[in-house]
């Protein structure tokens, strides 16, 4: 009979593979003669290790744990003991001694496989029986078995004050027989700068000039200027000392003159027979000029007037004095042995004058002003007058000088910081080089200010009320002072030589003040013409401007 199709047996090569990972599915299981369906992943647990089975890291391991997921087992750090260790075929003990060297065997591995010992032979060492002895002026030493110190010997013999010192060799690092010089540094406090005069300094830091000669001007050493061959250096007190051209009987070999500013000279020196030819270069320049005998020459170019002072020794026999037209009337004249001039009359108005002679009465010479005491004129009418003094305040009438001054033309210089309203604090001044490098340096240690204002380093300062006319002018503040110095003020580069040229002193040089509780914002004119010797002849400052608000 046949079998059904259901029932015929397909071969396994026959079935489709599966591809999956699930173990849900089953398997054919034949047991004693029966078969079974068995789930696969039953059949895999048969004989499998469990995850919770574990591994442990034994003595100098490190790592393990259960089998739920992979796990690594490493040698601990130092788990290698000396047991673990194999051996290297060294013999255990000491090689090596202060006579012999250990010499060792290594192998790839970095391990001893040997180690034994060589004599110790070394040169050029120093055995420690060698000794450093001290020397002169040392104490110590010793042999090298120990450390060494050696010690410097200084003498303890306190050195003479003042004295002749010993001639010999010093034995010591300080001789006791040194002398100090004799300076007087009995001050304990530290001197900056200059060392002063009390205290055995020159009290400036002087420079150098070839032919100069020191000075005193009572607070500090200076330096004259250098004067010409032949001169002679003269007294002037207590100021600084002058060359001057010795003049006396004797023989001339030669004659020569030295042209000055605005001046050409020509024809010199004459040794023989021969002239010398001046001529003025700069016709605004004052010619005052002394020749031989008694013949003075004086004026302004064009016009000359020359003097001649000769006089014939005689007896005065009767004085006569005049008022001529001035009002003015002279009682006891002539005078021919002894008596007295009486001045009388009413000085008319022509000559400067009132032409009054009771204050508060009106006179029909001063037109429609009244005259008297404390009486303001508000129009008067003159036909001429006089003002002798140049203005000085914003109010003041300017007279025909300084009006002619002003219209000469006027020489703008750089502006000044501050103006002094009074005379500064007492102070020297010494004129430097003729002029250049003038100062003026305080008598007494102190900070400088002016007009109200302390004064900086580098300020520009118009000096106008000194006593000595000559000390004013424009200095550079160079040292403000302070509780332990003094101010000093230089003569500021455009202001310390005269002449026409750009930045001199000249009259008519102007200076705009920009600081300052009293001067700030007036204009100060130069007055004295040329000729002017800086520091001999009076600088004389009016003011040109007031300060004006709009």
């Amino acid at each position: 009979m046949g079998v059904p199709t259901n029932l015929i047996p397909t071969p396994i090569t026959g079935l489709p593979e599966y591809q999956g990972s699930s173990t849900l599915g089953y398997l054919p299981y034949v047991l004693e003669g029966r078969s079974y369906k068995v789930q696969f992943a039953n059949i895999a647990a048969v004989g499998a290790v469990p995850s919770s089975r574990v591994i442990a890291a034994g003595t100098g391991l490190a790592g393990g744990g259960d089998l739920s997921a992979n796990r690594v087992i490493s040698i601990a750090n130092g788990g290698v003991g000396f047991d673990q260790l194999a051996l290297s075929g060294v013999v255990a003990g000491t090689y090596g001694s202060g006579s012999a060297i250990p010499i060792l065997t290594v192998d790839a591995k970095g391990r001893v496989t040997s180690a034994t010992t060589a004599a110790l032979d070394v040169t050029g060492f120093v055995p420690t029986s060698r000794t450093i002895t001290a020397g002169d002026g040392l104490t110590g030493g010793g042999s090298l078995a120990n450390n060494i110190t050696l010690t410097a010997n200084f003498s303890v013999v306190s050195p003479s004050a003042l004295g002749v010192a010993s001639p010999g060799t010093a034995v010591t690092l300080s001789r006791g027989d040194h002398v100090h010089p004799a300076v007087n540094l009995s001050d304990t406090t530290q001197t900056q700068g200059a060392l002063p005069l009390g205290r055995g300094g020159t009290g400036d830091a002087l420079s150098p000039v070839a032919g100069a000669v020191v000075y005193s001007t009572g607070s500090k050493f200076a330096l004259t200027n250098p004067g010409i061959a032949g001169q002679v250096l003269v007294s002037a007190g207590t100021d600084e000392p002058q060359w001057r051209t010795v003049e006396g009987a004797g023989t001339v070999t030669s004659v020569n003159l030295t042209a000055g500013t605005g001046i050409s000279v020509s024809g010199g020196p004459i040794t023989v027979s021969g002239s010398i030819n001046v001529v003025n270069t700069a016709p605004d320049q004052i010619v005052s000029l002394t020749g031989a005998g008694t013949t003075t020459i004086s004026g302004t170019y064009p016009n000359f007037t020359i003097t001649s002072n000769d006089s014939t020794v005689g007896t005065v026999t009767s004085v006569a004095a005049s008022g001529g037209t001035t009002g003015l009337t002279f009682s006891g004249s002539p005078i021919t042995s002894s008596g007295t001039l009486t001045l009388g009359g009413t000085l008319a108005v022509a000559n400067g004058g009132t032409g009054a002679s009771v204050a508060g009465t009106a006179r029909t010479n001063l037109g429609a002003a009244a005259s008297g005491a404390n009486t303001d004129i508000t129009s008067i009418a003159l036909t001429t007058g006089t003002i002798s003094a140049s203005p000085v305040n914003g109010t003041d009438i300017v007279n025909k000088l300084y009006a002619d001054s002003i219209a000469s033309g006027i020489n703008f210089h750089q502006s000044v910081r501050l103006a002094t309203a009074a005379a500064l604090p007492a102070n020297t001044y010494n004129n430097g080089t003729s002029g250049v490098g003038a100062t003026l340096t305080a008598n007494a240690n102190g900070a400088l200010s002016v007009d109200g204002v302390a004064v900086v380093a580098g300020n520009r300062i118009l000096v106008k009320n000194e006593a000595a006319g000559a000390n004013n002018g424009v200095y550079t503040v160079t040292q403000v002072g302070s509780g332990a110095a003094p101010y000093i003020l230089t003569r500021a580069t455009d202001f310390d030589s005269a002449g026409t040229g750009v930045d001199q002193i000249d009259a008519g040089d102007f200076f705009l003040v920009t600081a300052g509780s009293t001067q700030a914002n007036t204009s100060w004119v130069q007055q004295t013409p040329l000729p002017i010797t800086v520091g001999t002849t009076a600088i004389v400052f009016s003011q040109f401007a007031a300060p004006v608000l709009y």
